[in-house]
């Protein structure tokens, strides 16, 4: 039986299961994607979504444009009304169509997501007219603050995925100039990775909730695997500190945000340990999650007390820490692999879930791992190219073995190819 005519049957047992009330449109999305089988066919509903999320993106700058090249001639009263009359507009109009009527529910869809960009643009505009800096960073947690009950209120995922974004605009800006560590602020980073990630493991606990679980995960792992690339190149850097110990550490908001990020990490560790019927079928997402805060709390102390791992020389002005050669070839060892090994995992989660975005994240950091420890570090001690070569060949087998389990899931379904 193909592939196609077991999932023309597997549909029509979702249609009858949601028909008698047994599941919901959400399960039957994830059973049919943890079978590993998924229609081939041409699909109008994504063209559909792209076309309305095209056009809401061209009618959000065209209400902005059209507000800044008028904005000196209209009364400040008029300006707050019509910035609210569009915001409101946009959000009841998604609301109605997509909820009430549920004609149109793709568009309404996409005038949700619309409001969530006006109300951005609104926070700025009204900025302006009480003279308030457009350039800082509060306005865009602002802006966060504003739009991120939405996605579950009109039940947005791309709405979620904006607040996300708008968090880690403000994150970069407003954290990153007042850090006054030794290590890059990939450190933050990399917890605000793993509290995205926890977050998402959050969300897969609890069936209301749990359509949004991949929003968190992916832009978690994104950030988890961008960090943990970044720190297998660390070891090798100089690292200066001006006036220390006085300089060293991290700024109020900074503490925060590392307190905040790594208690939602412990409470999902928590929660996914207590909830032993569930971890069974997430068990490796909880791995993942369980390494990666390991890893940071490692990182996290060495940044905290480096004169424990490093050589500590004074000069005039500033103070500087130096690593012998044997610790940084067995700091950088352990990153990298670390490093590569979450992209492995990465991948087959992504495979075995079906996930293609984990799949494509694990690979693209699996790849600049491999690069990175070629040209950094043996470049020098294997003929030209045979670093690449190995890796292309690893990646070749474990590609084959992913290929041999999904054969053997199907066959154990009674499922030939």
């Amino acid at each position: 039986m193909e592939d196609e005519e077991f999932y023309s049957r597997l549909k029509d047992e979702m249609v009858e299961w949601q028909r008698d009330g047994i599941i919901d449109s959400t399960q039957a999305e994830t059973i049919m994607k943890r079978h590993g089988v998924e229609k081939k066919t041409y699909k109008p509903g994504n063209v559909i979504t792209a076309l309305s999320t095209l056009a809401v993106i061209l009618i959000g700058v065209g209400i902005i444009l059209f507000f800044a090249s008028n904005w000196e001639k209209i009364p400040d009263i008029i300006k707050i009304v019509l910035l609210f009359l569009a915001t409101f507009s946009s959000y009841y109009a998604g609301y109605v169509i997509r909820f009430e009527k549920q004609n149109y529910p793709r568009a309404g869809h996409a005038l949700i997501f619309l409001g969530s960009i006006l109300v951005g643009a609104s926070i700025f505009l009204i900025g302006q007219i009480f003279n308030i800096n457009v350039d800082a960073h509060w306005l865009v947690l602002l802006w966060f603050i504003a739009i991120s009950p939405m996605g579950y209120v009109f039940d947005s995922r791309p709405t979620i995925g904006l607040s996300i974004l708008t968090f880690t605009y403000w994150l970069a800006f407003s954290v990153s100039p007042e850090y006054r560590g030794m290590s890059s602020p990939l450190l933050l980073f990399l917890i605000f990775g793993i509290g995205l990630y926890s977050i998402g493991q959050l969300h897969q606990l609890m069936d209301k909730w749990a359509r949004f679980r991949m929003i968190y995960k992916g832009f978690g792992i994104f950030f988890i695997l961008l960090s943990y690339f970044y720190f297998s190149i660390w070891p090798t850097e100089f690292r200066y500190i001006y006036n220390y110990p006085q300089q060293a550490g991290f700024s109020a908001t900074a503490q925060f945000l590392f307190t905040a990020f790594a208690i939602i990490a412990v409470i999902s560790i928590l929660a996914n340990l207590l909830a032993k019927e569930k971890l069974k079928s997430i068990r490796y997402e909880f791995y993942l999650l369980l390494a990666a805060f390991i890893g940071w709390i490692v990182l996290f102390a060495i940044n905290t007390y480096p004169q424990q791992f490093f050589t500590m020389h004074v000069e005039q002005y500033n103070t500087y820490f130096e690593i012998s050669p044997g610790s940084e070839t067995l700091l950088f060892a352990v990153l990298s692999a670390f490093q590569i090994g979450l992209s492995i995992v990465t991948i087959s989660i992504g495979y075995y879930k079906n996930e293609v975005d984990f799949v494509n994240i694990g690979i693209i950091f699996f790849a600049l791992g491999v690069m990175q420890v070629y040209i950094n570090h043996l470049q020098g001690m294997l003929p030209k190219g045979l670093g690449l070569i190995i890796g292309g060949i690893f990646l070749f087998f474990f590609a084959t073995y992913l290929e041999k389990k999904r054969r053997n899931l199907l066959n154990s379904m009674k499922v030939t190819e």
